[in-house]
């Protein structure tokens, strides 16, 4: 075995592994009930990145960056939130997922859409939520479990098993192969 052999063999354990990763994260992302609109679901992605001099290979891991957010205990808002980034997230909610309108307590939003459109209901939300950022800048969340670091310390465990398993009886052997071949 040479040198560009194992380097395809951990190339192809590593892109595999990098595969199930993106499916592991988009996995943890819908169990958690974070779809509402699968902008974050699909904006996982890995990338590995390939040191080409030497055995190295770095796999990175990209999503959204308001899934570190979510996962935080305590957010602080210095100011409200861009209100066209608002209405662009509230445009891609489906009214009959819209907990509440604003002015029209003891009503389903789908309900309220009917006397006064989609549309309206869409923007009462916001604004509302928007009030509401403005009169209270801290959200503290109550619920103790949290999905990215978590997901992220399972995903290490698993990453370094199947590796182990593909690769662990072929670098010791590779490695014997070249100190024998020096001497």
């Amino acid at each position: 075995m040479n040198n560009k052999q194992l380097f395809d063999e951990t190339a192809a354990a590593v892109a595999e592994v990098t595969r199930d990763g993106v499916k592991y994260f988009q996995g943890a992302i819908r169990k958690s009930g974070l779809i509402l609109t699968e902008h974050l679901y699909n904006s996982v992605e890995g990338v590995v990145v390939e040191e080409t001099a030497g055995l190295g290979m770095e796999i990175h891991f990209d999503f959204a960056e308001y899934w570190r957010y979510l996962d935080m205990k305590r957010l602080e808002y210095s100011t409200a939130p861009n209100v066209e980034a608002m209405m662009e997230w509230g445009s891609k909610i489906p009214v009959r997922q819209i907990p509440w309108v604003s002015g029209y307590e003891g009503q389903s939003a789908s309900t309220v859409a009917a006397k006064i459109g989609e549309d309206a209901v869409r923007e009462r939300f916001v604004n509302s939520v928007l009030a509401y950022r403005r009169k209270v800048p801290t959200v503290v969340h109550n619920n103790k479990k949290r999905l990215y670091n978590k997901t992220k310390a399972a995903f290490m465990n698993v990453l370094r098993i199947r590796l182990m398993e593909k690769l662990g009886k072929r670098i010791p052997l590779f490695v014997s192969e070249q100190m024998a071949l020096q001497y």
